[in-house]
């Protein structure tokens, strides 16, 4: 296989960086909408699965029954997500669902006995030390909610990465047209909850489906092209560093100091563990 080019890394580097960027933009959308977490879940899987269908078809996806359980795994990640960023910081939420790692090496050694490496157990100490902290803060005070539903993200974000083993050359954009799909349908009936949208509302809910989300996607599956998972999963780990910053801009919430604390631990294995040495990231993301 010939060599890429220089300037093709290096595009794909950038691809990587622009798909960090526009996941961290989930917070100030999130925050910035008066609407039921679920409701916001529905219509982001909603456009997000119109950006995919034209990519999809063009690759003559079909629906299939081994899709549904990443599908839901997804749906539930990302509704949980969206949930947790409502009731508490968005530094909590994000930083606890890219606990997903984490999960990953649990799941694989408890259900497949997969023997975890130097990295995995490095990324697996740093990432509960991190966990402990954030909860330890939060006990006894509002935050608990929030913080629990955030685990409960990245925990079914590893669930998500575990089944990806059995999706290996799966084409991509297929799979975020399910993932989207499978969102949508599930989450149906919880846009009755909150019937009246505004058309501002609407415009930014089409915003964060399409930019926030399905670009971020894009951008992410563009940039493997050329680099490795692991290189540009580093690189995008951009986006829970600037998501809290771009809400503490937008709406002046700040971070506790526990979030600080914990959430460097937590990125600092994920760091580590996307580095070249490290074991190697499974592929990113669904938030």
């Amino acid at each position: 296989m010939e060599r890429p080019s220089r300037s093709s890394v290096n595009r794909c580097r950038l691809f990587a960086l622009l798909a960090g960027l526009c996941w961290s933009l989930a917070g100030v959308f999130i925050k910035s909408l008066a609407l039921h977490p679920l409701v916001i879940a529905f219509y982001r899987a909603f456009f997000a699965m119109l950006f995919f269908i034209p990519f999809a078809g063009t690759r003559g996806w079909r629906p299939q029954l081994r899709l549904l359980f990443p599908g839901l795994a997804f749906t539930a990640a990302t509704s949980s997500l969206v949930w947790a960023t409502k009731l508490t910081t968005a530094a909590n939420a994000i930083v606890l669902q890219n606990t997903a790692p984490v999960f990953v090496c649990v799941l694989l050694y408890s259900l497949f006995r997969e023997r975890a490496t130097r990295a995995d157990l490095l990324t697996l100490f740093l990432g509960m030390a991190g966990i402990l902290i954030i909860f330890g803060a939060a006990a006894g005070t509002q935050d608990l909610p929030g913080v629990t539903v955030g685990l409960g993200s990245g925990f079914m974000l590893g669930v998500y990465f575990v089944n990806l083993h059995f999706l290996r050359g799966f084409d991509p954009f297929a799979l975020m047209l399910a993932n989207n799909l499978v969102a949508a349908l599930a989450l149906l009936g919880f846009a009755y909850l909150q019937l009246a949208v505004s058309a501002t509302e609407l415009a930014a809910l089409a915003c964060l489906g399409v930019v926030q989300f399905a670009f971020a996607h894009f951008f992410f599956f563009r940039s493997i092209e050329h680099i490795s998972v692991q290189e540009a999963s580093l690189i995008s780990l951009v986006e829970p560093v600037l998501n809290p910053l771009w809400v503490a801009l937008w709406v002046g919430e700040l971070p506790s100091a526990a979030t600080f604390v914990g959430g460097g631990f937590i990125l600092t294995g994920l760091a580590l563990r996307y580095l070249p040495f490290g074991w190697g990231a499974p592929q990113r993301r669904a938030e």
